[in-house]
């Protein structure tokens, strides 16, 4: 797997990211979350980044919404992001036992214990939605888990990441040849590992799938890892709840995660963090660049049509049919 490039040092941006995280974790969580919530609607309101991505990507990929509907949806999406923002200070600093206070429901636990008591480990398959980040601390009360995870641009934002997560003795890993190898050692070992499944790889490790019927590149890791070691795999999510606690569910992934057609395998590795998206679309990460990286087909007509040598979806420079379709559906 080839290591993606870190952005120039910002020793300034990571200095603020110190202190942000910790004036939040100081704070009542309802208190951050209406912080949270505050950032979303800022995002919302103005020409951000953020809101462009979210409403092209709802565009694509639930196009049978109305558009009042899809707005609507963009604007909670963001606001769900700004409070996962906002909430990272406690997910990072607080105790478990304070963050054990806010666990509202949990169904379908009795699929991970069934998986773990199998003695091959257990791939969890967590995708964008809710707050991933309450995973972390519950899990680790219950059994040793390793999580993989990409290295953030900006390189002194990793100390920072990597010191919350594993304040509670998670095992963070990159996703580099190095962090691979741990990673098979640690599920040969009957580890629980945690993936998250709607992570763009690097081209030479993805193969493209459809995502709510959009292509999209699509990891193929997951699919190694069942072939390889005969490992479970579940879904896993974390919902915020209306009195402003979370609720965590876990679900059987579909079948033919493992399947011998790596395209087949991304397709239904795509269809499981489908149906969990739809339980709550409100709060998926709607502003991440899913489909960043395109199919070289669909790239050649993308260059044929706008004239550029390098193109893609999200791109500011760039006023293509395809952009136009995707921002029509929500933002007109």
């Amino acid at each position: 797997m080839a290591k993606r490039k870190l952005s120039e040092s910002s020793t300034a941006l990571a200095a603020l990211a110190h202190l942000t995280l910790g004036a939040c974790s100081r704070l009542p969580i309802g208190w951050a979350q209406a912080l949270g919530t505050l950032l979303g609607y800022l995002c919302w309101l103005l020409p951000t980044s953020p809101r462009k991505v979210a409403c092209l990507n709802v565009g694509w990929c639930l196009p049978e919404r109305s558009p009042d509907d899809r707005r609507r949806l963009v604007r909670a999406s963001l606001v769900a992001t700004g409070k996962n923002l906002s909430e990272a200070g406690a997910m990072w600093r607080w105790p478990a036992e304070r963050l054990a206070g806010l666990e509202q429901e949990i169904e379908g636990e009795e699929l991970l214990h069934r998986a773990m008591a199998e003695g091959r480990g257990t791939v969890l398959l967590v995708p964008h939605l809710g707050n991933w980040e309450m995973l972390n601390p519950f899990l680790m009360a219950r059994y040793p888990l390793v999580a993989l995870y990409r290295p953030p641009r900006i390189a002194q934002l990793e100390q920072t990441i990597r010191q919350g997560r594993e304040g509670t003795g998670c095992t963070m890993l990159p996703a580099t040849p190095l962090g691979l190898r741990r990673l098979f050692k640690a599920l040969a070992a009957g580890r629980l590992l945690l993936i998250l499944p709607d992570q763009e790889p690097v081209r030479s490790s993805g193969v493209f799938a459809p995502f709510f019927g959009v292509p999209a590149l699509t990891m193929t890791l997951v699919r190694r890892l069942l072939r390889r070691f005969g490992a479970p795999a579940l879904f896993a999510y974390v919902l915020r709840t209306p009195e402003g606690r979370f609720s965590i569910f876990f679900r059987q992934a579909p079948p033919g995660l493992d399947d011998p057609d790596p395209v087949a395998a991304a397709s239904r590795l795509n269809q499981g963090v489908e149906s969990c998206v739809l339980a709550c679309p409100e709060q998926y990460m709607w502003a991440y660049k899913r489909f960043k990286t395109r199919p070289p087909e669909e790239e050649e007509a993308l260059r044929q049509r706008s004239d550029l040598s390098a193109v893609h979806l999200y791109g500011d420079h760039r006023k293509t049919a395809a952009w136009r379709e995707g921002a029509a559906r929500t933002d007109s």
